[in-house]
């Protein structure tokens, strides 16, 4: 798991999801999901972020057919994204801070397939969550 400090920037944070963009490029969901925060709550696991690509969002393989392209294969521009920071809530950590939309790039065109992630404080830092991935 990636935790950033406390006092990352918002480039910082996109930074590790362009790390786990790249990663799903190269077929790496193992370490891809090894990067990211897990709770008790999650569902996630390699085999399904596999298969919601391979299925464009849907939980079931269309093999070679559905396919991350590397960031840096990108010719055009990064799509727009945002953290949508949450209002300050006190109690235990680790809490949700934070939520990221990122439209995934698929087969060399960016897609409306897109990544959502959970930015969660922990005792240490900062770090993030893959909550779904889907079609918006």
């Amino acid at each position: 798991m990636i935790v950033l400090p406390k006092d990352a920037t918002d480039e910082d944070i996109i930074n590790v999801v362009r790390d786990f963009v790249n990663l799903l490029a190269k077929e790496r969901y193992v370490e891809a999901f090894e990067m990211m925060y897990r709770n008790s709550k999650d569902e996630m696991s390699p085999e399904l972020i596999k298969r919601l690509i391979e299925g464009y969002g849907f939980d079931e393989s269309v093999k070679d057919v559905f396919r991350v392209t590397s960031l840096e294969e990108m010719k055009n521009q990064e799509p727009e994204f945002q953290i949508d920071w949450l209002e300050s809530v006190k109690g235990e950590k680790p809490r949700e801070i934070g939520i990221i939309h990122y439209d995934l790039p698929i087969n060399g065109e960016w897609s409306d397939l897109t990544a959502i992630f959970d930015v969660y404080e922990l005792e240490n830092g900062i770090a993030l969550s893959l909550y779904d991935i889907h079609i918006l």
